[in-house]
């Protein structure tokens, strides 16, 4: 059995065990805590770069102003919320800093560090800082202000220590 297949079939198995304790049929759940069932380990997702067909396919979809977007992924490894998040003021040099990316809570967009709260540097390869320079030609960059971490309307009476 492949490993994804037990890893699934664990998932499975422990949601059923902790129905059973829910309904009262079981006192606990064995496959909870401290006990000496143990998980499967979880099957390693490495990530796999597009055929270029895929990405000329996709490219060629998109409108105009967002086939940039596309290329800061294929180009410098960026992740979705960190392509929306990029601004013409990452670009260091041949890197692009990555600090930020725009996250969702509830239909709310706001920005927050990158995955793990870990900032990067990305190699820029010479080609797609030409790209970006006559994307930046073409389409102004629009400034976008979201509030960061806390997508959430300030609560007064927390705010100012009242019940």
């Amino acid at each position: 059995m492949a490993s994804s297949t037990a890893y699934v079939a664990w998932v499975y198995l422990k949601a059923i065990m902790q129905a059973a304790v829910e309904d009262k049929r079981l006192y606990r759940n064995p496959c909870k805590g401290n006990s000496s069932i143990k998980p499967p380990k979880k099957p390693e997702r490495k990530a796999r770069a597009w055929e270029q067909d895929r990405v000329d396919a996709v490219r060629e979809a998109l409108a105009d102003r967002y086939r940039i977007m596309l290329d800061l992924g294929v180009g410098c490894g960026l992740r979705q919320g960190e392509v929306f998040g990029f601004s013409p003021g990452d670009i260091h040099g041949d890197l692009v800093h990555i600090e930020r990316q725009i996250l969702m809570y509830k239909s709310q967009l706001y920005f927050g560090p990158p995955k793990g709260g870990k900032e990067r540097d990305a190699p820029l390869p010479k080609v797609l800082a030409m790209r970006l320079l006559t994307h930046q030609e073409r389409f102004e960059p629009i400034d976008v202000t979201l509030p960061w971490l806390d997508p959430e309307e300030p609560d007064l009476a927390r705010e100012t220590g009242a019940r």
